[in-house]
Order: C-alpha cells, then structure tokens, then sequence
C-alpha cells in the first residue's frame, strides 16, 4: 500500500474505496461504508490497510457535516472556513476525488458507527500507528481531525 500524505484520502486503499464507493448507488453505497465500519470495529488491531479504509470512510461522512471542510482544505487556525461543510452538490468540488462517493445524509447511526470503527483501528496498539514511522504524530492529528468532526455532530 502507498501512502503519499498522512490525510485520510491520500492513500492507495482510500482512493480504492473512493473509487468502489463512487460507482454504487445510494443505498449501496451506505451499505458498503457501514460494511466497512463492521469490519473495523471486528477486526484485528493489526490490519493496518483495513484502518485506511475506515478512515477514509469516517472521513467521506465527516466532509460534509459542520467543520468538514477541514478534512479537505488546509485551513490556518482561526480561519472562519472551520466550520463550515462541503454541499455535495456543490459543483465546484466536481474534480475531487471523493465527490461521487459522498452520501447526502449519513444519520446518527452510522457517524456512531464510524467514530467506533475509526477508535479501535486506530488504537493505542493498533498496526495503522506503526506505519507511519516519524510521521506517526502528524497522522494521529489528521485522524483525530476526522473524530473531532464526528463526534461534534451527534452530541
């Protein structure tokens, strides 16, 4: 697996399933992101390609809630952009990658599911925080991000 950035698209396993999830329709593309949730909250801790995945998942339904514009643009602290979130229809996204895998309206249920799954392939033992080497506390921020965003909409 190639990694050319310690964001959550900027892998090979992420732009796959960016790729799978962008040719499905709605319902199976719901089912295929809550599929990919389940198999990171059972797997293993040291499945590291599976938590690429669940984070770029977690990642794809944290873009457009409040503050998901963050996951996607490098914003200076402060920045009143913070906040906000992508309008999938938004037709100035249309080159981005991740634009056709995007679902409308995650609901509560499955931003729970993603900040389970993200929490437990991304935990203190987890194999996904030893492949970053030196780069590890810069991928932990760009995770946390992710969770942050998550968490935030279903208090």
């Amino acid at each position: 697996m190639g990694a050319w950035g310690m964001a959550p698209f900027q892998n090979d396993r992420a732009v796959d399933l960016l790729e799978e999830l962008g040719e499905l329709d709605t319902v199976a593309r719901t089912l295929r992101i809550r599929e990919v949730f389940m198999e990171g909250i059972n797997s293993d801790s040291d499945d590291a390609p599976l938590a690429f995945e669940v984070v770029a998942a977690a990642a794809l339904i944290g873009i457009i809630l409040p503050g998901g514009l963050a996951l996607d643009r490098d914003l200076p602290e402060g920045d009143e952009r913070l906040t906000s979130c992508i309008d999938p229809e938004d037709e100035g996204y249309a080159t981005d990658d991740w634009r056709p895998a995007l679902l409308r309206s995650p609901g509560p249920e499955l931003i729970e599911l993603a900040i389970a799954a993200v929490r437990h392939v991304t935990g203190m033992d987890s194999q996904w925080r030893d492949v970053w080497g030196g780069n590890r506390d810069r991928a932990i921020e760009e995770m946390q991000k992710v969770l942050a965003i998550l968490e935030a909409a279903v208090r």
